[in-house]
């Protein structure tokens, strides 16, 4: 119903034509010596009854028989004041000149009925009812995108808590928890909504990332490898985020995309997506922004950080004192500590976690590479295990390569686990090698990844004895992914 005829109609009323003198104060002087008898819709005054009719009349023409319902004569009236922006009233005489204006519409309303017959009364009596039904229900099919919209963003929180945060692991052995208090407890103080944890790799900055967002209520995330295959964030957890914002109001909002070293040479796409990712947080003050990068490819994020002001921790490889802890509880890695050749291995709790759970000989753990290609070979490839699932090792080793060498290529989150044999699959999935995630399959560590990468290059190197040509024309074929895993 268009109001704006009510609302000029008014404003003759309440003028009254009487000149010099404030149109409130009129109205005030009219209804405390009852001149306009607001019941009756009559006066003694016969330039006010002049107006009352000319009101009556204008009203009866424009809106025959309807009734003004409460939340249109509160729309009348706020537009009603927003006409008189320049009248000297205060808040008091505004809620007091509120009150007479719902007191004149009231009247109408009591005016209209009285002009109807008892027919027409009990008629738009049946049809306000109805109009009432129709309104709430035009206002639940108005409001069932947000609430759709609502339901896609909360089965993304469940997803990214129950699948995404779950996979990464946070002790050793699954028993011991490295004391990271003193970085988690800067961070905090701190306060920083945009933040990147940076480090080493296998320094457990994933595994930082998931205790600042533990016990939150409202967490989205994401492997950073997604950014390059959406085109908008929107698409990232498939929800409109703006009216996720509103419908949050003052409720923060956590956001979490790691490894985001894997976008370093995938494009400008993904960067594209990162930036708007923290445009949305700048805009939205209950946003918060956290990624996790190798501190090797942090390079690479030098612009972006600077442009949004992102703020960098560092997540230190373990110190003597915290191996020492670690040496009291594992007698593995006591002795290890005793030769100097394994001190690259025990800064690293991702390789330390490795010597603990996966049951290595010491005679058998060398330096750092060595101790790579004995992961790849017993640990990955499943070197004592393939008998136990009645597969090869040499198939095991195949299919760890497709799952690899597809996911790069493509810059996924993970491939199709039909790339894959069953048999293989059940292997890597019950030994702990992969992690799967919205039907796609992927190595469970980024390491995994490196290792397996590291061994093709080789192989390729030693093979093209001196054709160095011949060596870069056939890692070259993997695409782009190589130039950074080249790098390492």
């Amino acid at each position: 119903m268009d109001l704006m005829a009510a609302i000029g109609f008014l404003g003759t009323l309440i003028t009254f034509e009487e000149a010099g003198k404030s149109w409130l104060q009129i109205v005030k002087e009219k209804i405390k010596n009852k001149e306009i008898d607001i019941n009756k819709w009559d006066s003694n005054d016969p330039i006010v009854q002049r107006c009352l009719d000319r009101f009556k009349t204008d009203m009866r023409g424009q809106y025959r028989d309807y009734i003004f319902s409460t939340e249109e004569v509160d729309e009348i009236i706020s537009d009603f004041f927003n006409q008189n922006k320049n009248s000297p009233i205060n808040y008091e005489e505004k809620q007091e000149l509120s009150s007479i204006i719902r007191n004149i519409f009231h009247a109408y309303n009591d005016y209209t009925k009285s002009q109807m017959s008892s027919g027409e009364r009990t008629l738009h009596n049946e049809i306000s009812v109805t109009k009432e039904k129709l309104m709430d229900k035009l206002d639940w099919i108005e409001k069932q995108p947000r609430r759709e919209n609502i339901q896609r963003f909360l089965r993304s929180v469940e997803n990214s808590k129950e699948i995404e945060l779950e996979n990464i692991e946070e002790c050793i052995n699954g028993e011991y928890e490295i004391d990271r208090s003193e970085l988690l407890k800067t961070i905090q103080l701190e306060g920083e909504r945009l933040i990147s944890i940076q480090g080493n790799a296998g320094s457990g900055k994933s595994v930082i990332c998931k205790k600042i967002l533990k016990d939150k209520e409202y967490v989205l995330a994401t492997r950073a490898e997604n950014l390059s295959t959406v085109k908008s964030i929107n698409e990232l957890w498939n929800c409109d985020l703006e009216d996720v914002c509103q419908w949050l109001d003052s409720k923060s909002l956590y956001i979490f995309v790691d490894a985001i070293e894997f976008i370093a040479d995938c494009g400008n796409n993904a960067f594209l997506i990162l930036q708007e990712l923290y445009r949305f947080a700048e805009k939205n003050k209950n946003v918060r922004v956290i990624t996790s990068c190798r501190s090797a490819d942090s390079s690479a994020f030098i612009k972006v950080n600077s442009k949004y002001r992102i703020k960098s921790y560092e997540v230190m490889d373990l110190s003597k004192s915290e191996v020492d802890k670690i040496a009291m509880k594992y007698p593995v890695i006591f002795e290890l500590q005793k030769s100097k050749k394994y001190s690259d291995l025990l800064i690293s709790p991702f390789y330390i976690n490795l010597i603990i759970s996966g049951g290595f000989e010491i005679e058998k753990i060398d330096e750092e590479i060595n101790f790579r290609n004995i992961i790849w070979e017993n640990i990955i490839c499943l070197k004592n295990r393939c008998k136990k699932y009645n597969v090869l090792q040499s198939d095991v080793r195949d299919s760890i390569q497709k799952i690899v060498f597809e996911r790069a290529k493509t810059f996924s989150v993970g491939v199709d686990s039909d790339i894959v044999g069953s048999d293989i699959l059940e292997a890597l999935r019950s030994e702990g090698i992969i992690v799967e995630s919205v039907g796609k399959l992927r190595l469970k560590y980024d390491i995994f990844e490196d290792i397996c990468f590291e061994r093709y290059i080789d192989k390729a190197f030693e093979s093209c004895r001196g054709e160095y040509n011949n060596f870069f024309s056939k890692i070259e074929k993997l695409g782009r992914c190589i130039y950074r895993r080249y790098q390492i």
